[in-house]
């Protein structure tokens, strides 16, 4: 009984403590003071999101059809928001995701506009989370995969789109029948 308790508290503190992290992620996206505008290639950057991606579908036993613009144009961005945002879109569709299930990645730049469209094959997003899936704590109560979350992960993701002069679009896939988000942030092209 006491190892179940221990363990029931150990849990608990867990879950606390990644609550926490976001509340901190999503207030410093809040403060300007703390962006660092960073010259990149776009290949990199692109790059470094599959990368991470790769690591978190894994651990889940998934696969990723990834699809991205292959070039070596530079693009100014803030680079850690944007790529913590994408992040949490990716591991929103990976949590919504059966084992051995493939989450569809495209990454794009056009026009100044950084886009990342993310299609997982779960059982897609009720007609409320599509109404307010973006919200603060909003955590539906149908939820597509039983797991404990918090309704900070879209959240965070939408407020660093705008910040960026972005947004973020929840949809059913066509393709799939599972959630689809795209979200989007404007970006400055170098000139060389």
């Amino acid at each position: 009984e006491q190892k179940k308790n221990i363990t029931y508290v150990l849990n608990g503190t867990t879950q606390i403590q990644s609550y926490v992290k976001q509340l901190i992620d999503v207030t410093k996206s809040w403060n300007c003071s703390d962006v660092t505008y960073t010259t990149v290639r776009l290949e990199d950057f692109f790059a470094d999101i599959k990368e991470q991606a790769l690591g978190l579908v894994e651990i889940y036993h998934q696969k990723i059809d990834w699809k991205a613009e292959q070039s070596d144009k530079k693009v100014t961005i803030a680079y850690d928001p944007m790529f913590r945002a994408v992040m949490n879109v990716i591991q929103n569709a990976v949590e919504h995701t059966k084992e051995n299930g493939i989450i569809y990645i495209d990454a794009k730049e056009q026009d100044g506009r950084l886009t990342f469209i993310v299609e997982d094959s779960g059982s897609g997003f009720t007609k409320e989370a599509l109404l307010h899936g973006t919200e603060q704590f909003f955590m539906d109560d149908t939820s597509r995969n039983g797991e404990a979350h918090y309704g900070m992960g879209l959240f965070f993701a939408k407020t660093v789109a705008e910040k960026y002069g972005g947004g973020i679009k929840l949809s059913n896939s066509e393709n799939t029948g599972g959630a689809r988000v795209e979200i989007f942030f404007l970006s400055s092209q170098e000139t060389s």
